[in-house]
C-alpha cells in the first residue's frame, strides 16, 4: 500500500513484489503468489490504470513542405540555427537511425564521405556502443542518396553546407553537430539536440 499511495504505478510495484518474493517467503513464510495479493494488485489496476503515451501526431509531407519555406529554403543564407535543425531533421529521416547514433556522428574523413555520385556515407565511431546491438558487432555505414528533385530538403547538400558553414570553429574531436548559439559539441538531451 506503500507504493501504491507513493504514488507508484502497478506495474513497478510488481517490480517491487517480485524482487521481495524471495526474502518474504524464506523469512517469514510469506508467498507473493497468494490470492490476497493478487487481488490487492488488480484493485491498484482498477483505480490507476496504465495511461497509454501516444506518439505525437505529425506528417512528415507536413515537415518537408514547411522545410521548403523561405525560412528553411537556402542552405547558404538561412541562419545557422534553422540550419543545424534543417539538417539533423532530413540526416534522421534519411537514415533511420536513433537519435543516439546521429549524435556520436563525427565529421572527419573516417566518418564521413561524400562520393562522386553524389551520395553521402556516414561510418559509425568505433566506440559507439548501439543500444540493441553485441558489443563486438561494429554498425554498418550509412548511405544516403543525394535527392536529384526536391530542392531544399535534400540532406546530403544541407549537410555539405552546414559543414562548410561550421568548418572554421574549433572541434578538437571531430564531431558532426555543433551547437549554432556556443559553436561547442550540441547536447543530447532527452530525446532532443539542445540548441
Amino acid at each position: 500500500l506503500y507504493l501504491f499511495h507513493k504514488p507508484l504505478a502497478p506495474n513497478t510495484i510488481m517490480v517491487h513484489k517480485a524482487a521481495l518474493s524471495d526474502p518474504l517467503n524464506y523469512c517469514f513464510n510469506i508467498s507473493t503468489s497468494d490470492k490476497e495479493f493478487k487481488d490487492l494488485i488488480m484493485y491498484f489496476r482498477k483505480v490507476r490504470p496504465i495511461k497509454k503515451k501516444l506518439p505525437p501526431q505529425w506528417k512528415v509531407s507536413l515537415v518537408l513542405k514547411y522545410l521548403k519555406s523561405p525560412l528553411f529554403l537556402q542552405n547558404n543564407s538561412i541562419s545557422l540555427s534553422c540550419l543545424f535543425m534543417k539538417c539533423i531533421f532530413l540526416i534522421a529521416l534519411a537514415s533511420g537511425s536513433r537519435v543516439s547514433e546521429i549524435s556520436a556522428l563525427r565529421r572527419d574523413i573516417n566518418h564521413l564521405r561524400f562520393h562522386q555520385d553524389g551520395s553521402l556515407e556516414l561510418i559509425p565511431h568505433t566506440n559507439f556502443r548501439y543500444k540493441s546491438k553485441r558489443i563486438l558487432k561494429k554498425g554498418k555505414p550509412i548511405l544516403i542518396p543525394r535527392l536529384k528533385e526536391g530542392k531544399g530538403i535534400c540532406p546530403v547538400e544541407a549537410l555539405r553546407s552546414y559543414l562548410t558553414r561550421t568548418n572554421s570553429w574549433a572541434n578538437r574531436d571531430e564531431v558532426l553537430w555543433l551547437n549554432p548559439c556556443t559553436k561547442k559539441v550540441a547536447a543530447k538531451k532527452n530525446s532532443q539536440f539542445s540548441i
